[in-house]
């Protein structure tokens, strides 16, 4: 199993090496360390409207 340090996970995908979590409470897209299994730092933001739930992660 691997512990995802985020909250609210509404969808994740692997992309590049790393895992990708949307995460809904903070409307932001979260990149992951396979290896760590922590936060890299790297986010996505800012979406409109209530809630990115559903949002296929893409390039």
């Amino acid at each position: 199993p691997v512990y995802i340090p985020v909250s609210s996970i509404s969808a994740i995908d692997i992309y590049d090496g790393y895992l990708w979590v949307i995460n809904v409470d903070s409307h932001e897209i979260v990149q992951i360390n396979l290896d760590t299994r922590m936060p890299t730092g790297n986010k996505i933001t800012g979406f409109p409207g209530a809630r990115p739930a559903g949002l296929e992660i893409q390039q």
